[in-house]
């Protein structure tokens, strides 16, 4: 009898009966396009993978390139999609900029997720510089399926300040900047210590009059 049509798979046959070996629909990996972090900081950047049950993925082979200016590669480690599949994660760090990651696994991967996770250190000391974190190679099982890569992009944040900029990158504007309050008697009063992007100075005489005799 001849065999009834399958899922397709990568494993060099033409299991839907399609005539076509091998024909997956491709997966894709992606990186945050919202990463942001202080000068000095540690960062883990995960690796997101798409949905690849049944389809026969064994291994990964990753470079991911990004300003060495901005970013600095520590360490590599296991993705949550990884666990209990028998994986092996071979990272390389030693040259700037770039990060390369080589997964072999003894079980296919299945599921979506984080493939791997990527901790960098925040070189840059400069407040809104930043970098992609490109994908300069992208391979699952040495080609199959194809791969669509995403970029991430990173941005330095620092403290906030006053000037009407989101300078933490909480998506907030010179937020929990405080209040100040001086003066006496009368005079005693609160103000914002930025208003309108513009650091404010508590007048301790804002509110003075010639001096009378009611008890103020």
């Amino acid at each position: 009898d001849a065999p009834s049509p399958a899922v397709e798979t990568c494993d060099g046959f033409d299991n839907d009966c399609d005539g076509i070996v091998d024909n997956v629909p491709p997966a894709t990996v992606a990186i945050s396009d919202s990463l942001t972090g202080i000068p000095g900081q540690l960062i883990v950047v995960p690796i997101q993978l798409s949905d690849v049950t049944g389809i026969g993925v064994f291994s990964a082979d990753l470079e991911v390139t990004f300003g060495p200016a901005v970013l600095r590669a520590v360490s590599a480690a296991d993705g949550a999609l990884l666990a209990g599949k028998g994986c092996t994660l071979t990272p390389g760090l030693g040259v700037s900029g770039h990060a390369t990651i080589s997964v072999f696994c003894t079980s296919p991967l299945a599921g979506a997720g984080s493939l791997a996770e990527l901790t960098f250190q925040v070189m840059s000391t400069t407040y809104g510089s930043t970098t992609p974190l490109a994908f300069a190679t992208a391979l699952l099982n040495e080609g199959c399926p194809g791969v669509t890569a995403h970029a991430g992009l990173f941005a330095v944040r620092g403290s906030e300040i006053c000037d009407g900029q989101d300078n933490d990158g909480n998506g907030q504007t010179d937020e929990g900047l405080g209040q100040t309050t001086c003066g006496l008697g009368a005079c005693l009063h609160t103000i914002d210590n930025c208003v309108g992007g513009y650091p404010q100075t508590c007048n301790p005489l804002q509110g003075s009059h010639a001096e009378t005799c009611d008890g103020v």
